[in-house]
Parts: C-alpha cells; sequence; structure tokens
C-alpha cells in the first residue's frame, strides 16, 4: 500500500491464476473505505488473468482495525488471505 494524499492510502491486491482468480477485502468493523475497490482484469498471453484490486482507505485506518485481501480460486481449499497491516 501507499500513501497517495494526506490522510489517504491506496491498497493493491494482485493474483495472476488460470482461470482468473477473484480477489475480495475484508474490512474489520466501521467500514472507512472511500468508495468501493476498483478492479481491473487483464489477460495475460499465457492464458492467465492478472486481476488488480485496489481499495482506497482513510490512513487512520489501518492502526485501527484488520484490513485484509482475500484472494479465491477454485485451484485452493480456502482463500489466500493478505493483511495490510498488524492486526489479527
Amino acid at each position: 500500500y501507499k500513501t497517495t494524499s494526506p490522510g489517504v492510502i491506496e491498497a493493491n491486491c494482485t493474483a495472476v491464476a488460470r482461470p482468473q482468480a477473484e480477489i475480495v477485502w475484508n474490512v474489520e468493523g466501521n467500514n472507512r473505505t472511500i468508495g468501493p475497490p476498483v478492479t481491473t482484469a487483464i489477460q495475460q498471453n499465457d492464458g492467465t488473468t492478472l486481476v488488480i484490486s485496489t481499495l482506497t482507505i482513510q490512513a487512520g485506518l489501518l492502526k485501527d482495525v484488520s484490513v485484509k485481501c482475500l484472494v479465491h480460486h477454485k485451484g485452493l481449499e480456502t482463500a489466500i488471505a493478505v493483511s495490510m497491516n498488524t492486526k489479527s
């Protein structure tokens, strides 16, 4: 993630898979996101799909609540979860 303007963080989550993976965001408690996530899917030459999901949030959110990117794919028993911060 990176700070894009004062008080605003842009968090990116990326997956490359065949077939296309699904990316969802799990924001604990009071949802202080700035709009819904923006997801882009780009077909690759090798038959895989690159999926990029971007979530814009208030900077204070990362120290207050858990923010996770969840990658769902039919080849996985459970989703892969990537934490954007240290809260569990």
